[in-house]
């Protein structure tokens, strides 16, 4: 929070709407500095006790002006069963105070669902200033895409919608801001902003003290600054508090690898006696060291009968033989004869929690075109996959890249390994490898692994 921070964050083109600004009410007592500011850092109190013990603590942050001055302090205000029970959903009440130690806003946030299917019970938050004096409210807005989409509406005291926030349709920090827009209330300009700032892998995998930057117009009527701040402390809460909440147990080990490699343990029987078995393979980081295993679970009569086409469940388990990630493929075709009924795999973390789902695309190359798109949660495509038009392994790795969802930038890549003559020819075990940025949420790159395993089961298995 420096002024380099400020000179890339303060700047808001758009001039805000009259409906905002030079509103006659009185500025609330204790937030006359307000009207001076065009930005506002807002930083989370790191609490070391947090860090070890995993206890959630009572929320506190500091506000400051662009030149890094404190002049507002945030203090949430709860008990330790709500915290540890209801998480980042739970109820509170927040004071914010000046530097005399005088509260000058107030929020309020009811318990609330973050989810698409109880539109009449998403979150909320009031804001008084100055305390019991009610301004205004924030809406989250409910769509298909709920929680994920970060939509909010702002209402004044009398609840009238004044602005709108947008935020990206995967709110999730990989090396990067995440931005908010907040614009106008029939959404026809931009007015102002709000950014969660990256604070580097290490900050953001162990703790959930996060950064965040609000600029506006510095004629913007007081009170409308003054929600705006209400709406940046109900979207910490929505998306980014607990961020070991976002991370699936058991994935943690995730977040330090750019590299998986995956080897198919070797059957003797099957070797030998041609029938098919249930497959097992082994992952490792890229100095070798195991840290999952997966195992596939079918009947033998779905392995002979179907082959490498074949419905499947297969379970993930760590080194304390707790299943941490699932897959679940049906049966289906891989024929551009059938563009209705293509291949598909869905990922689950932990086993009944859905991350996301893996689709073949249609082409009439299909099956040999190997393309595929992967898609999150909430049925929006995050990632797309390109194999090669042949994807035959002659001597050399195979590999599919991993592109951006409109096939701008190559985020990964899974290649298939060249294993040896005798090897390619006798076995179908096969050596996998995934790479993708440290960076990449975890949830990503589950789904890219359960790619990975649709792929071999497409274009590798049974290749005798």
């Amino acid at each position: 929070m420096t002024n380099g921070t400020s000179q890339c964050y303060a700047t808001v083109s758009t001039a805000p709407s009259t409906k905002m600004t030079h509103r006659p009410y009185a500025v609330p007592v204790g937030l006359e500095y307000l009207a001076q500011l065009d930005q506002v850092l807002v930083k989370q109190v790191l609490e070391v006790f947090e860090i070890f013990s995993g206890c959630e603590m009572d929320n506190k942050y500091i506000l400051k002006n662009s030149m890094g001055q404190e002049f507002i302090t945030a203090r949430e205000d709860n008990d330790c069963c709500t915290r540890q029970c209801c998480g980042p959903l739970r109820p509170f009440e927040m004071g914010l105070y000046d530097n005399n130690g005088r509260e000058v806003i107030h929020l309020s946030r009811p318990l609330a669902c973050t989810s698409c299917c109880f539109p009449c019970c998403l979150q909320s938050m009031e804001v008084f200033s100055p305390p019991g004096s009610l301004i205004g409210t924030i809406h989250q807005e409910w769509s298909v895409c709920t929680p994920f989409a970060g939509m909010f509406t702002v209402r004044n005291s009398g609840g009238d919608a004044v602005l709108r926030i947008e935020g990206p349709v995967c709110p999730f920090s990989c090396g990067g801001d995440v931005k908010f827009k907040v614009l106008s209330e029939d959404s026809s300009e931009e007015v102002a902003r709000i950014y969660k700032q990256w604070r580097g892998l290490c900050a953001e995998a162990l703790t959930d003290a996060d950064n965040f930057v609000l600029s506006f117009p510095m004629d913007m009527e007081v009170r409308t600054k003054s929600l705006l701040l209400g709406a940046l402390f109900l979207i910490d809460f929505v998306y980014f508090e607990r961020m070991e909440y976002m991370v699936p147990p058991g994935l943690e080990y995730l977040t330090q690898l750019d590299q998986v490699l995956v080897k198919q343990v070797i059957e003797v029987f099957e070797i030998f006696s041609g029938c098919e078995m249930n497959n097992k393979y082994t992952l490792k980081n890229s100095v070798g060291q195991e840290f999952m295993m997966a195992r596939e679970d079918t009947n033998c009569c779905t392995r002979q009968c179907c082959g490498p086409i074949r419905c499947f469940e297969m379970g993930f388990f760590d080194n304390n033989g707790q299943e941490v990630m699932h897959l679940s493929r049906p049966l289906a075709c891989a024929s551009c004869c059938f563009p209705c009924c293509l291949q598909s795999m869905e990922v689950f973390s932990p086993p009944g929690t859905l991350l996301g789902s893996i689709h073949q695309e249609w082409s009439f190359c299909t099956p040999f075109a190997g393309k595929f798109t992967i898609k999150n949660a909430g049925g929006d495509a995050v990632f797309r996959i390109e194999g090669p038009v042949c994807p035959c392994s002659c001597g050399g790795d195979v590999d599919f890249k991993v592109l951006s969802e409109d096939n701008s930038v190559e985020v990964g890549k899974i290649y298939k390994q060249w294993r040896g003559l005798c090897a390619e020819a006798l076995t179908d075990t096969d050596n996998f490898g995934l790479s993708f940025p440290m960076d990449m949420e975890v949830r990503m790159k589950a789904l890219l692994l359960g790619a990975l395993f649709l792929v071999d089961f497409i274009y590798f298995e049974n290749s005798k």
